[in-house]
Formats: structure tokens, C-alpha cells, sequence
């Protein structure tokens, strides 16, 4: 694998697959804690629907992207170099330097281990952990202001995952 990595031209990775794995664990995220974050009387400056959509503006870019990067002249070195850098720069984009909310050495925002699961990974891991329990805390107003912060990271976060992949970096 490290020798095709090594080989290709274009980095051999399909985005794709990092949309739709971000896609799915949105919407898992709603199925699963919706209705307490509804029902909890708090205002958000920033909801699932809104990490959704940025979520779904992601995806669409990383299809254009994925277009884009079949169409490119190998033999132009400077086109080449622009497909590699971006893709390196996307996977920066998922980087904190705070680290998850709880876990400040876990610096990958959007997929990380799952903390109620060892053996499982999880997208949006911060806000699995902040959200896991909250309904049994007696006064979970801090966590609610976390939950807040970190759901407005993450939205920030998508927003410059999905400009990383525009038409000039």
C-alpha cells in the first residue's frame, strides 16, 4: 500500500468515501440524539440541520473535486502538485489543535475512537462524548455550552474542509 501511495502520480485516495462515512454519521447522530437536543430548551448558534447541510455542500464538492481530478494532465507537474495539495490540505482542515472537547491529544475532529466503544470508531466523536449521558447529568448547562461550542467548531470545520477543495488553493 505505502508503495502505491509512493508510485502514484495523484494521490490514490477517493474522497467519496470520506463524504458519504460523514454523511452517514450526521444522520446517525440525528436518529440517535435529535429528540434531546430538541428537548433540551437550549438555543444553538448552530444545529445538526446546519452541520447536515454543510455535511451535503461537502460532499457535492468532493464529487466535483473527484471530477476534476480524473481530468488532470498528468504530464503538467504544476496541475499535479495542485490535485496532491489539496487533498493534504483537506485532511489538515479536519485538525484542531484544542483536540476533541475532553480529550485534548485527539486532534482529529471528525473521526476518531469511539470512548463508550473501544473496539469502534466514530464520526464526530466530540459530540458522541459530550452528548452520550447528558440527559442524566443533574445540572448539564456546561455541558450544553460545550455541546454548543463544539457543534460550532465542527460546522466551521466543514465549511473549510469543503473550501479546501475549491478551484484555486
Amino acid at each position: 500500500m505505502a508503495r502505491d501511495y509512493a508510485d502514484s502520480i495523484i494521490l490514490p485516495i477517493d474522497l467519496t468515501y470520506y463524504a458519504d462515512a460523514l454523511l452517514l454519521g450526521v444522520r446517525t447522530l440525528q436518529a440517535d440524539y435529535a429528540a434531546i437536543l430538541t428537548d433540551s430548551n437550549v438555543t444553538f448558534p448552530a444545529s445538526l440541520d446546519v452541520l447536515q447541510e454543510e455535511v451535503l455542500n461537502f460532499q457535492t464538492s468532493v464529487e466535483k473535486f473527484m471530477q476534476l481530478t480524473k481530468d488532470v494532465d498528468h504530464e503538467d507537474i504544476l496541475a499535479v502538485r495542485k490535485v496532491n495539495d489539496q487533498v493534504m490540505l483537506l485532511e489538515r482542515a479536519f485538525l484542531d489543535s484544542d483536540g476533541l472537547p475532553g480529550r485534548s491529544y485527539t486532534k482529529h475532529i471528525v473521526f476518531g475512537p469511539n470512548t463508550q466503544n473501544s473496539y469502534s470508531g466514530t464520526a464526530f466523536p466530540g459530540l458522541y462524548d459530550l452528548l452520550f449521558g447528558i440527559e442524566e447529568l443533574a445540572d448539564p448547562t456546561e455541558r450544553w455550552d460545550a455541546v454548543s461550542k463544539h457543534l460550532a467548531v465542527l460546522v466551521y470545520t466543514m465549511q473549510a474542509a469543503t473550501g479546501t477543495l475549491g478551484s484555486s488553493i
